[in-house]
């Protein structure tokens, strides 16, 4: 029963294709965030800049230690809370590159195991099950699949367990 519910999984296109929609869409949406890192990256050289002139400055005591003090926390404090956005749009952009790479993988793994599932050995079946299916759960009269997909680089059976990257909702049931 459980197989039959991963063969039926891996067989609906509009599960599937909804998914990688919504990865492509946050990958397409990703060409204002390009845009503000290079506002960023703009900003930080101009700020560097700034901050290089004020030590120059004080070096060739053209501005006193006090002003120098009063003026370096704010730009401080400026180029910390720019690095922190950069930082955030850099792992937005790791993100969205590790969702096209799931995408690619999730369609191969899943072209793959069309192609064979119905000639499978049991074994075979068991470890694509494990691979797939989260838990199972069983309740008077009803039988709950929550499904996973597994999205590790790694080939399966390396010792380390799939990361989920969704599930199927509860009233998924079979």
């Amino acid at each position: 029963m459980v197989w039959q519910e991963v063969i039926r999984l891996i067989e609906d296109p509009a599960l599937i294709g909804a998914e990688l929609d919504r990865r492509l869409e946050a990958a397409r949406a990703a060409e204002p965030t390009k845009r503000r890192q290079e506002s960023l990256e703009r900003e930080l050289a101009r700020l560097t800049k700034s901050i290089d002139r004020l030590v120059t400055a004080y070096q060739e005591e053209l501005l006193s230690l006090e002003e120098l003090r009063h003026r370096m926390p704010e730009l401080r404090a400026r180029d910390q809370a720019i690095r922190a956005e950069l930082q955030a749009i850099l792992d937005q952009a790791a993100d969205r590159l590790s969702f096209l790479r799931l995408a690619e993988t999730l369609s191969a793994f899943l072209a793959r195991l069309r192609e064979t599932a119905e000639s499978l050995d049991i074994i075979e079946r068991q470890r694509i099950v494990r691979l797939v299916v989260k838990e199972v759960l069983v309740d008077d009269g009803a039988i709950i699949i929550r499904h996973s997909i597994p999205v590790h680089h790694s080939p399966p059976g390396d010792g380390e367990p799939p990361v989920p990257a969704g599930r199927s909702s509860p009233a998924d049931r079979s």
